[in-house]
């Protein structure tokens, strides 16, 4: 109240924009890092930068330039975040693209046999040369499901026995296992003579799945299970898996009733 009047006068606000009612008139300021800008009346602005106390014109001047420097700074933290997260969306995009090249690409190359087929054909080599998996010992059917999946699935003719012997040094059992697996080799050899892997994959996934299958019903799940592992890593012992070999391991693994996901590196 003044000389009997009403009079509004003060500061309204928050800091960001503070509404200042005063006897000159209406003005709107904010408050920032060195001091005070009026956006209506810059003349009224203050700052103060390094102890020294500016007002008027120069101070407006110098929260503009504040002001300015703190919006580049705002916006090159936007820039960075917003490359940042493009970046990583375009990782994601790529490892998304690749997972999927890479799956098409295995599905291209996967031999494809249904069960029916390869036991069929199995049966009629095994037939063919009186061969009968469930007459066959344990040990023996083993041998031959080492050298069907590790030395066939490569290609290879015979289990060398010094790159068995350097992986699994100072074994005596090595020599003794390399023997079981070559003589079992030198019997698949001449029963799929006529029918190569290159040529009819049916044939050796038939035969697999017959041995195995003899092997299944004579051992134990664990036993079945760390046969599995084992004829794996024999076969990584000799080199990356073939496109063969992943044919081999998952009919093996079928035959067997085991359920379980090989990983590891192929060709």
């Amino acid at each position: 109240m003044q000389n009997g009047r009403f009079v509004l006068r003060g500061r309204y606000g928050p800091d960001v924009a503070k509404v200042n009612l005063s006897k000159s008139g209406v003005s709107v300021s904010s408050k920032v890092g060195l001091g005070t800008i009026n956006w209506l009346r810059p003349g009224a602005s203050s700052a103060k930068f390094a102890g020294v106390q500016f007002r008027g014109q120069k101070a407006a001047a110098a929260n503009g330039i504040y002001l300015a420097l703190m919006g580049l700074a705002s916006l090159t933290r936007g820039f960075f975040r917003l490359a940042a997260w493009g970046i990583r969306l375009m990782a994601s995009a790529l490892q998304w693209a690749v997972g999927r090249w890479q799956q098409a690409r295995q599905a291209r190359e996967r031999i494809e046999v249904d069960t029916g087929t390869a036991a069929a054909a199995g049966e009629a080599v095994l037939g063919a040369y009186s061969i009968v998996p469930s007459a066959e010992p344990v040990r023996d059917l083993f041998a031959a499901l080492v050298y069907l999946t590790a030395v066939m699935g490569r290609g290879d003719r015979a289990l060398d026995a010094a790159v068995a012997d350097a992986h699994v040094p100072d074994n005596p059992f090595t020599a003794v296992l390399v023997a079981d697996v070559n003589a079992a080799g030198r019997v698949l050899e001449h029963a799929l003579a006529d029918r190569p892997a290159a040529e009819d994959p049916a044939a050796i996934l038939g035969v697999i799945h017959h041995l195995a299958g003899a092997f299944a019903e004579r051992v134990d799940e664990a036993t079945r299970t760390e046969a599995v592992f084992a004829i794996d890593d024999a076969g990584l012992a000799l080199g990356p898996r073939t496109i063969l070999q992943d044919a081999l391991l998952d009919r093996l693994i079928e035959s067997l009733g085991v359920e379980l996901q090989l990983i590891g590196e192929r060709e």
